[in-house]
């Protein structure tokens, strides 16, 4: 008996309630302490740094050339790719953000660049799983059986397990 495939909507519930607090985050900006603003920016940057850039990375080394080698559609792999990059500029312009959110209270600016990056964060990311799961769910489902699919899951994890290693040292 061959085990059931996960799908990629399985892959991705472990990032849904991450972007609810991202959201939550975003909304309390101006409202709670710097002190929670501080540490949810850091659980934040911890999560994208160390979790969802290494993932990004390698669908772009093991899903995206499968995706193209199996006659996808062609721009696919450019959109997530871009969008990949697009959030990699959004962690700079967090990381960037974090020391002014150091001191005893924020400026107007730094709230209001704060919420933007946060938002913008959310937003882009709930956009990509849903383009990932719509796009890429079917192709898969339709062109690997389970056990490839088990095992393409297995290669993204372990890339991004080795991608991750590499800033934690």
């Amino acid at each position: 008996m061959t085990p059931a495939a996960r799908t990629i909507q399985e892959e991705h519930e472990a990032f849904r309630p991450h972007l609810e607090a991202i959201r939550r985050l975003a909304d309390s900006v101006g409202e709670a302490s710097v002190a929670q603003l501080r540490g949810g920016v850091r659980d934040v940057d911890e999560f994208l740094a160390h979790t969802v850039m290494p993932h990004a990375v390698a669908e772009g080394r093991v899903l995206f050339p499968l995706v193209r080698k199996e006659g996808a559609e062609p721009t696919i792999g450019v959109r997530m790719t871009e969008c990949h990059v697009q959030l990699g500029l959004l962690l700079d312009e967090l990381e960037a953000l974090i020391p002014s959110v150091q001191g005893r209270s924020l400026t107007g600016a730094t709230e209001r660049n704060l919420r933007r990056v946060l938002y913008s964060i959310h937003a882009l990311l709930t956009a990509h799983l849903a383009e990932v799961d719509a796009d890429l769910e079917p192709l898969l489902e339709a062109k690997l059986p389970p056990e490839e699919r088990e095992a393409l899951f297995e290669a993204i994890e372990k890339c991004a397990r080795e991608v991750a290693s590499l800033y934690e040292k």
